[in-house]
């Protein structure tokens, strides 16, 4: 895959960039991006990351897929695709704890964040 092309301009406050077209309303700009270089958004489809970066507005990384299937891809449970946290800690089950049904937690980084704590506390004594 090609490199990400960032996009350098305004942003909404969710993280996509915005532009201003010329009626003056504000657009996303990877939505307007992929109708310059690829033509009309189908009906019913959403312009979807592929690189998963917000502000990429490479044609390459943005493809349409119906409402539906952009739905269950940004679903809550998607992080159960993900193979590692996002310190890059892989989901292993020996690395893995469960503090809730539904939800999963890396255990080297639960430990990385005990031992800063206790060595502030340590500090402070």
């Amino acid at each position: 895959m090609t490199d990400c092309v960032l996009w350098k301009g305004a942003t909404f406050s969710w993280g996509y960039g915005c532009v201003r077209l010329g009626d003056g309303r504000r657009r996303r700009a990877h939505r307007v991006f992929y109708m310059l270089y690829n033509g009309p958004i189908p009906p019913g489809c959403d312009v979807h990351h592929v690189c998963g970066n917000r502000l990429c507005v490479n044609p390459a990384h943005l493809i349409a897929l119906p409402h539906a299937e952009h739905t269950v891809l940004h679903s809550p449970k998607r992080g159960y695709r993900q193979p590692a946290c996002k310190r890059g800690h892989a989901f292993t089950p020996e690395n893995t704890e469960r503090p809730s049904p539904g939800k999963r937690r890396c255990i080297t980084c639960r430990r990385m964040r005990d031992n800063a704590r206790y060595a502030l506390r340590r500090e402070s004594a």
